[in-house]
């Protein structure tokens, strides 16, 4: 707990009331108050059992038909600490039609680079690897453009016998932060969120680093490490004519910070030294980031 986010820690733990419940006290209790009922887990890769249940556990798994007790065993066979559920009124399970019917309707858009993105994902249990030959043509089409569930499935690594497997790929790249669902909207306003973005990386001028910028496209936060923020903010400045003149802003906006970049812990103390290094990093982010972020409405 020591290495943890101070912040993350007194939400968690400073609570008067604060204890432990298992999943079926949280059911029951939602149950009773509101009529809600559990639909899935928040986290993606929780929802497959080839992926969140021990090989020699996922037969008595499938055979359990009743739903708290089934999401119980499989808390004990993964030995998982922490849970993220989804809880909703009037749920059903969905038949095969309706199932494909609603991921027809579904677009997806990469929010990494294509040369970024990696297919090795941190499971429940442990490390998956992605095959190549599957994620690869996932990647290099949403590249070229946003892509629907359907041209994704027509893919020749795919097929209509091989919907399970797509869903469990764009489960993986989702839960990874590669790639996200689009909830495009035809009357959608993108300058809220331009506004926003731009309030951010105001902020960040100041020292107040946010992790995230939002999308309208997407409809949810794009990661983004300080690198972009110094980047855009020498964008909006006017000052990224030259990669060079993009890591002097940045480097400016530091030492009014009284501040220094850091290379590995070590304080880049000689301004040429600090602008080699603010350029290494913010090429990535105009070559990249950049193309992608306007892709998805945020700039």
């Amino acid at each position: 707990m020591l290495g943890q986010d101070r912040v993350y820690l007194a939400h968690e733990y400073l609570s008067e009331h604060w204890r432990l419940f298992q999943f079926s006290d949280v059911a029951a209790r939602l149950g009773e108050a509101d009529g809600l009922g559990y639909i899935a887990s928040a986290t993606l890769t929780e929802n497959f059992n080839q992926f969140a249940v021990p090989a020699n556990l996922q037969p008595l798994i499938a055979q359990t038909g009743d739903p708290i007790l089934r999401e119980t065993l499989r808390d004990v066979a993964a030995n998982k600490n922490f849970r993220r559920d989804i809880f909703g009124r009037g749920g059903k399970i969905l038949s095969k039609a309706e199932r494909r019917e609603l991921l027809g309707r579904m677009r997806f858009a990469p929010v990494v680079p294509r040369r970024r993105q990696v297919f090795k994902f941190r499971g429940p249990l442990n490390e998956l690897i992605g095959r190549d030959d599957f994620y690869s043509p996932i990647a290099d089409l949403l590249t070229e453009r946003f892509a629907t569930f359907d041209e994704l499935l027509a893919l020749p690594i795919f097929g209509e016998h091989a919907v399970d497997r797509l869903v469990e790929c764009l489960a993986l790249l989702i839960h990874s932060g590669q790639v996200v669902p689009l909830i495009i909207q035809p009357t959608m306003d993108p300058e809220p969120a331009r506004r926003f973005n731009r309030m951010i990386v105001d902020r960040a001028r100041g020292g107040r680093l946010y992790g995230y910028l939002a999308s309208p496209i997407a409809g949810t936060g794009i990661r983004v490490d300080d690198f972009g923020l110094l980047t855009l903010a020498a964008i909006f400045d006017g000052e990224a004519d030259t990669l060079l003149a993009a890591a002097r802003h940045g480097l400016s906006i530091i030492t009014a910070l009284g501040r220094r970049p850091l290379d590995d812990g070590r304080a880049l103390t000689e301004d040429d030294e600090a602008i080699e290094f603010l350029s290494a990093r913010m090429r990535p982010v105009i070559v990249d980031d950049i193309p992608l972020w306007r892709r998805l409405g945020m700039l």
